[in-house]
């Protein structure tokens, strides 16, 4: 079986798990979020030992993964927050990319999302601005 193909059933397998235990339970949580996150945990960690050699693979799953904990984040938080939501996306992918042993440089990778975490803070402690206002309207008037 070729790895995409075993990583959609093994996904869809724990996806309809996941509903079953939702039942049983009562838990509230996205069954696809939690199939898809112990999918790409269980191939990182074989990647890791050297047995599952497709990080591409692991890497689109993760990448779901940053998209999904960005949409939830942008539901909890308060909409100010949301001035953060280029340097969250930034820091994730290169944290993915990182976990798959591909970083290179990251002394200067790290340093350039500090320098824009620290700007958009300044962004975020002058909300009233006007540039801090585009920033957070950028997402919901398109």
């Amino acid at each position: 079986m070729s790895p995409i193909l075993s990583i959609i059933v093994a996904i869809s397998l724990l996806f309809v798990l996941h509903l079953l235990v939702k039942q049983v339970t009562g838990w509230r949580y996205c069954a696809i979020c939690a199939s898809v996150s112990l999918t790409w945990l269980g191939l990182l960690a074989l990647y890791w030992l050297g047995r599952f050699d497709h990080p591409a693979l692991i890497g689109v799953l993760m990448g779901q993964s940053v998209v999904g904990v960005y949409y939830l984040l942008e539901k909890k938080v308060p909409e100010a927050w949301h001035v953060f939501r280029l340097p969250y996306l930034l820091t994730t992918t290169v944290v993915v990319y990182a976990l798959l042993g591909l970083l290179t440089q990251a002394v200067h990778v790290f340093g350039t999302l500090a320098v824009l975490w620290i700007v958009f803070g300044v962004a975020f402690v002058n909300s009233r601005s006007g540039w801090a206002k585009k920033i957070v309207a950028c997402c919901k008037n398109w």
